[in-house]
This record gives structure tokens, sequence and C-alpha cells, in this order.
């Protein structure tokens, strides 16, 4: 079976399970050899993950729970982070003064875009796969910035010079993940 999100270099349904049903009349007795082609840049880290063998109820019922967990409940959490984005925006913007509701908000919808990663199976709107990694990588480094001046003000702090140094340690980050050749380019 061909995977048909197969982009060079990689699948874009890394993230989901796969099952297999050998029919019985492609068995023989003994021992049987299946040959699976796995195809990435080495610097993603590409593998096969677990192999289960064994009767369909069975195998089947664990599909099912890798599914949930690498496909099922990443939409669910970002059905849940595009929401709560959403609302402590619109909170923050009809409140300008709880500086704590737009850092959470906007957050979390850098959230949603490292997230997102896991479980697009297109390259868009990027035109390469290489462009989503460093999309992932740019929106996990601004979250976590986001993140940190959300707690700073919901815990009524300012730090200047950290925040400060913060920003500009994220800001250098970002720019060099963009400007500096990168090895699977």
């Amino acid at each position: 079976d061909r995977d048909a999100d197969l982009l060079a270099p990689i699948s874009r349904s890394w993230k989901t399970p796969r099952f297999f049903v050998v029919e019985a009349p492609l068995l023989k007795a003994g021992r049987n050899e299946v040959l699976v082609r796995v195809s990435a840049v080495a610097e993603f880290g590409p593998g096969i993950g677990a192999v289960s063998v064994g009767s369909v109820t069975a195998a089947h019922a664990r599909y099912e729970g890798y599914r949930f967990w690498r496909q099922d409940q990443f939409r669910f959490t970002l059905l849940i982070e595009a929401t709560l984005g959403a609302f402590f925006l619109l909170l923050w913007f009809l409140r300008r003064s709880e500086t704590a509701f737009g850092w959470y908000g906007v957050s979390q919808l850098l959230w949603f875009g490292y997230v997102a990663n896991y479980i697009a199976i297109d390259v868009w709107p990027f035109k390469h796969h290489y462009d989503w990694a460093l999309a992932s990588a740019a929106s996990l480094a601004l979250f976590l910035g986001t993140f940190t001046m959300f707690v700073l003000r919901f815990c009524a702090r300012r730090w200047p010079r950290f925040e400060k140094a913060m920003w500009s340690a994220i800001g250098l980050g970002v720019l060099l993940l963009f400007v500096l050749p990168m090895p699977f380019n």
C-alpha cells in the first residue's frame, strides 16, 4: 500500500498509524517477510515505529487506540487552543489593561501553529516540508516567550531586563532559523 500523502522528502501523514491486513493466501507456512520502505531525510529522524502482529480484531483495537492518541487527540486540542486563543484575545480587546489575557490568547494561537504540524496532511500554506519544520520551530519559540509573558503578567510581575533578554534571544533564534542554511535544506 502506498502513502497518498508521500511528498519528498517525508510523508505529511507521518504521525498517522497504519493498519494493514495480510490476507491468508499471501502467507506461507513458517516464517514470512514483509518489506517496508521508509523514505525521509535523516535529520527528521525517520522510522517505522512499533509493528504489531496478531489477530485482526486485536490489531485493529490497537490501531484505533494509536489513532486516537496520535490524531484525534491533537484535533481536539487544536479546537480547544483556537477557542481559548480567540476568547482571551477578545477579552483583551475589551479590557486592554488586562495584558495577561492578550499574552495568553497569543500564546494559545502560537501553540496551535506548533501542534498543527502533527496532523497536517498537506504542505499548504507552505511550499515544502522544510517550511513546516521551520514554522513549527518558530511557533514553539514564540509560544514559549508569550506564555512566559502571560505567567509574569498573571502574577502581576514586570521584569524588564529579563523580558528584553528573553525576547532578544527568541528573536535572534527565530531569525537564525530562517537565514542560516539547515542541514536538510
